[in-house]
């Protein structure tokens, strides 16, 4: 990851300042400063344009009872490219305006979700581990206790499946801290 960065700080900066020294003898330096300047104003009206269009499908998601994932990570790339496009050189403004336009979006987020699900390791129902993090969804996540024995309820089931209904989980309480005197 330290190799990556380094790069990104290095690298890009560099073809950047070179494309400034190419651009400005074709051009000139005025109109250069202008391009960048202009890039920097539309791509801000753009961001902001697609980044309302992207809210407002993350809302229809969720009032339709979906989760937005495709839609947040299109939110997150037009966060990412309206920065690119604020950054003055010409490398950053044609992957900003890649990042803003719904068609080239919608691959780099189809990317995304390809990067992670290669990364993401199911370890079972509502489960998941990558990298060390572990994430659990749908209820709680089970103890120890729960491995060993089932709580009773004591509540009686209906003739269809008699028995006791139980609970596989257990859980941890940490005591209160004693006052002062």
């Amino acid at each position: 990851m330290f190799v990556v960065l380094l790069l990104l700080f290095t690298v890009i900066p560099a073809i950047e300042i070179g494309l400034f020294v190419v651009v400005g003898s074709d051009i000139g330096p005025a109109a250069t400063i202008a391009v960048v300047i202009f890039t920097g104003f539309a791509g801000a009206s753009l961001a902001r344009f697609q980044g309302t269009r992207v809210l407002t499908q993350i809302q229809e998601a969720m009032a339709r009872g979906a989760i937005p994932t495709d839609e947040l990570i299109e939110g997150a790339l037009v966060l990412f490219g309206g920065a690119l496009l604020l950054t003055p050189g010409f490398l950053t403004d044609a992957w900003g305006i890649a990042c803003l336009l719904p068609p080239s979006r919608k691959l780099f987020a189809l990317g995304v979700k390809r990067y992670f699900a290669r990364r993401v390791t199911r370890t079972g129902p509502g489960r998941a581990e990558m990298k060390g993090f572990h994430m659990w969804t749908g209820g709680v996540r089970p103890g120890p206790a729960a491995k060993e024995k089932k709580i009773d309820l004591g509540i009686e089931e209906p003739a269809t499946n008699p028995g006791p209904r139980t609970i596989d989980a257990s859980f941890s309480v940490v005591p209160e801290p004693p006052e002062d005197p």
